[in-house]
Order: structure tokens, then C-alpha cells, then sequence
């Protein structure tokens, strides 16, 4: 979100604007390289020939769009002419201090700025004057947005009046500031593209209605993949959560990606918070495909992220959701759930398997920890935003937690069943770390890292990725199913 930008006059303005437009986007896409630049304040110089810009700027990491519209009505008469040397300054900012400072004048946003008279001159006979400004704001998710109007005059500034409008609920909100013998009307309207509303627990039906479309011809399997859900708090660091997360698919009951009673004492959030997925139990094709979230924060009893999403032939509209990567909010009071995932239009399910093996005669057992993650061939992943949060983890534990697996056993992997587009291949990313359970056989700690990739159809097929010392060895396989 570009909140200003101070120029120096040139000569040719539209010019430069443009030129320096697609010098802002090129930096804005080199800093999607690094994880630690979103939320903060940045800023860039831009330079020509006949002026200079410098542009304040901060990219926001999970947003949501506001469309705001502004009003001025004359309430009552003034007796006279309004005074010609106040004006009226409408700003936005992020309710989130603990991001945004409120101290910092760059992070404001300026909405409206006129002379309170040639406001009060727009008005009609009832008082009514015509739209002013409408403005499209990026919001966090994790924020609320709060609009503020100020007269400034010679002798200083007048707080008008303060509105705070929060995300939770998808659709349009009013409020009025006084000013002098009128108001502001701001009418904030939520895009409900991305945040998703919060629903009763008993609806059925989620989601806005339109038009039917009909099932294409010809044989395919639509399925959807989770890749990650993230938890964020407003205005505080989310340390511990518990509640659920289920699917409903139309096949069968519905199951559960996440549980967790508030009692519960096992860590849910990994270093990034994102949730500690498991399943899913199925991938169904073609079927309407409904999930639910229910999170709140034991420790506090704060409620983060409570609704849902679904996806069917008619919510997804002459499909030009499908095969895109989308990034779903779902708000709560206190937070929300931003939930990363894929409507693939034919797609085929695939089950993948990690025996571990001591590479010797003996049958030494291992403590094993580290990650197995899986991505597709044919996808760029070029930001550190898609390595992140567009890949499924199939297993991830830290040291303390490491899995004790038997020689020629299974790896414990969190989620093992897995959409993959018809276009794409399967490969799996190893990093794990493995050192002896068994007593008489002690050696030291030892990394296997590596990847396999696998081609649909390809059963019977494995591959090996083994340690830098040859001591350990992961033997990698897929099942191919559903699509095939």
C-alpha cells in the first residue's frame, strides 16, 4: 500500500509517473524475495532528469480491500460564510499499533483535504453534498481500519471525529463524524472476494449465489488442496490456540484437519504459525468442498478465527478460479485465519509414503526430525511468500519432538494424501535429520537432504535420498489413485 509520495516538480509529470510506476513495482517484486520486509515502512527514491519522488510504502502480508466513500452534509445553516481559512482533513490508518505506529505520519493515509467553505458550496439544497472521494485501501487482516477527520486552522488542530471499522463481517458500513453545523458520511464497503463471512454455526450454505454453470464434457476430477492455514492475533503475538478445523466433501462424514481442546498441551503452531495440519483423510473429486474453522486463544479466551469457505460448480463461476493459488481470509474478533489453497480443474490423488532405513546389515532403529514438503513441477514458486505457505508439509518436527522409527518402518508424516494437477509432476523435498535409538550402535547425528520427483502413473517406482555419510537412507514411493 503506497501511503505518500512527496514530488518535486517536472516538466513532463505524466511522464515520469509512469516510468517511475514500473521502478516501484520492480523493487516492491525483488523485496517478495526476503521473508522480513512486510508490515514495515519502506521507502524509494526515484529520481529523472526534471524531478524526484520519494515514495512511502509498506506491503502488507495478508490484505483485504476496502472501498471508501466520502460525503459532506451541511446539517444547519451557518449564518453567514463558513470560515475560509479552516480546512477539513480526512486520514485512514491501520488500527494494528504494534505494526503501524500511530507516531508515524507516513503510515497515514490521505483521504480528503479541502477548505471547510468549498465543502459547504458543494452541498445541495437539503444539505447533501456529491460524492467527494472514493478510495480502494489494502487492509491487513490482522487490522482494523480507522478514519479520522481534523479542521485545521491558524490557531491549531481539532479532533472532528474517529470511526474504527473492523473486518469481520464481509459488506458495506456507515458511520458520521461531526463537523462544525455538518458531518462526514464515510461508507466503508469490505471485498468479500477474500474475506469470507462470518457464518452461524448451524448455516449450510456458505457463500454469495450466482448463476449456474454447467459441468463440463469430458472426463476430469476437480480436487482442492490445502496447502497451510496461518493464525495471526491484532495487535499481539499468538503463542497458543485450540479449536477445529473440518471438511465437509459430500463423500462420506466429514473430517477433521485440526483438533485441539483448550485443555491440551501439545504445541499446534509452528514457527511461522501455521496450524499443525493432519489428513486429509480423502481428496474427493468433483464434489462440493466446504471448510470450517473454529479458533480461539486458550490463554486469553480470545476468539481469532470463527466461519468458513466453500467451493462448488456455482460458487466458482465458469471456473476462473481454478488452478490459481488463493489466499482466503477468515476473520474473528480478535484475529484471523488465512488459509493458502488450490481448486485444481483435473487433478489426480496421490498417497506418498517414507520408509527409513539403516544402510547396514544391523537393524538400527533412529530418532528422526526435520521436514518432508511436496510441490509440483510445472509451478514456479518465486517468491519466498509461495515457498512458504504454497507447499504441503508432509512431516515436520523439531529435535525435541524427533519420531523413533524402526528400521524399514514408515516415517510418522502428518498428511500423506496429497491433489496433484494432470500437468504436473509430484516432487517431494527431504531435510531431515536422523541419529541411532538402538543401544550399542551410537553415531553421531547425520543430515539426508535431497529431492524426488514422481510422475503421474508412475507406481512401483521409489527413490532413495540417503545421508551425507551413507549411514541413513529415505526410501520415497507414491501410490497414484483417484484420477489416474
Amino acid at each position: 500500500m503506497v501511503n505518500h509520495i512527496l514530488l518535486v516538480p517536472s516538466h513532463d509529470l505524466e511522464e515520469l509517473l509512469c516510468s517511475w510506476l514500473l521502478e516501484i513495482l520492480l523493487v516492491i517484486w525483488k523485496l517478495e524475495q526476503v521473508d522480513d520486509h512486510y508490515d514495515k515502512l519502506q521507502t524509494v527514491i526515484l529520481n529523472s532528469l526534471h524531478g524526484r519522488a520519494t515514495v512511502y510504502y509498506a506491503t502488507v502480508l495478508y490484505g483485504v480491500m476496502a472501498h471508501i466513500e466520502l460525503e459532506f452534509h451541511n446539517d444547519e445553516d451557518y449564518g453567514g460564510d463558513p470560515p475560509s481559512d479552516v480546512h477539513l482533513i480526512v486520514t485512514a490508518r491501520y488500527g494494528n499499533s504494534k505494526l503501524y505506529p500511530t507516531d508515524s505520519n507516513y503510515f497515514q493515509m490521505v483521504l480528503l483535504k479541502k477548505p471547510l467553505d468549498d465543502l459547504v458550496q458543494t452541498t445541495d439544497a437539503t444539505g447533501t453534498s456529491k460524492l467527494l472521494c472514493q478510495h480502494c485501501v489494502v487492509v491487513p487482516a490482522y487490522s482494523s481500519l480507522i478514519v479520522e477527520a481534523n479542521l485545521f486552522s491558524p490557531s491549531g488542530k481539532s479532533l472532528c471525529g474517529c470511526v474504527e471499522f473492523s473486518a469481520v463481517y464481509a459488506g458495506q458500513f456507515i458511520h458520521k463524524m461531526r463537523v462544525l453545523n455538518g458531518h462526514v458520511r464515510v461508507q466503508l464497503t469490505w471485498n468479500s472476494m477474500n474475506i469470507h463471512c462470518r457464518l452461524p454455526k448451524d448455516t449450510s450454505v456458505w457463500g454469495s449465489v450466482v448463476p449456474a454453470v454447467p459441468k463440463p464434457s469430458g472426463v476430469f476430477y476437480a480436487m482442492v488442496e490445502v496447502f497451510s492455514i496461518l493464525i495471526r492475533g491484532i495487535n499481539y503475538d499468538v503463542q497458543s490456540v485450540s479449536g477445529t478445523v473440518w471438511i465437509d466433501d459430500g463423500f462420506g462424514d466429514p473430517f477433521y484437519m485440526f483438533q485441539k481442546d483448550k485443555g491440551s498441551c501439545e504445541s499446534v503452531l509452528q514457527d511461522d504459525k501455521t496450524l499443525f495440519l493432519l489428513g486429509p483423510e480423502r481428496i474427493a473429486p468433483d464434489s462440493d468442498f466446504s471448510l470450517r474453522i473454529d479458533i480461539k486463544d486458550p490463554k486469553w479466551g480470545l476468539e481469532l478465527s470463527i466461519g468458513g469457505l466453500q467451493w462448488n460448480y456455482i460458487t466458482l463461476g465458469r471456473y476462473t478460479w481454478y488452478d490459481k493459488r488463493l489466499c482466503s481470509v477468515i476473520k474473528g474478533k480478535d484475529g484471523c485465519a488465512v488459509v493458502h489453497h488450490t481448486i485444481f480443474y483435473d487433478a489426480v490423488e496421490a498417497t506418498v509414503e517414507a520408509k527409513f532405513y539403516f544402510n547396514g546389515g544391523a537393524d538400527v532403529d533412529a530418532f528422526v526430525y526435520g521436514s518432508l514438503v511436496v510441490r509440483y513441477g510445472t509451478y514456479e514458486y518465486l517468491t519466498s511468500y509461495e515457498n512458504k505457505y504454497f507447499k504441503t508439509r508432509l512431516y515436520h518436527m523439531k529435535k525435541k519432538d524427533s519420531s523413533w522409527v524402526a528400521k524399514g518402518d514408515n516415517i510418522p508424516l502428518s498428511r500423506s494424501i496429497v491433489a496433484v494437477p494432470r500437468n504436473s509432476s509430484l516432487i517431494v523435498e527431504v531435510d531431515l535429520m536422523a541419529t541411532s535409538a538402538s543401544k550399542g550402535f551410537q553415531f553421531p547425528e547425520e543430515q539426508l537432504r535431497g529431492e524426488a520427483e514422481f510422475h503421474i502413473g508412475s507406481d512401483y517406482t521409489s527413490h532413495n535420498i540417503q545421508g551425507a555419510r551413507g549411514l541413513y537412507v529415505t526410501q520415497l514411493s507414491v501410490k497414484w489413485g483417484l484420477g489416474v
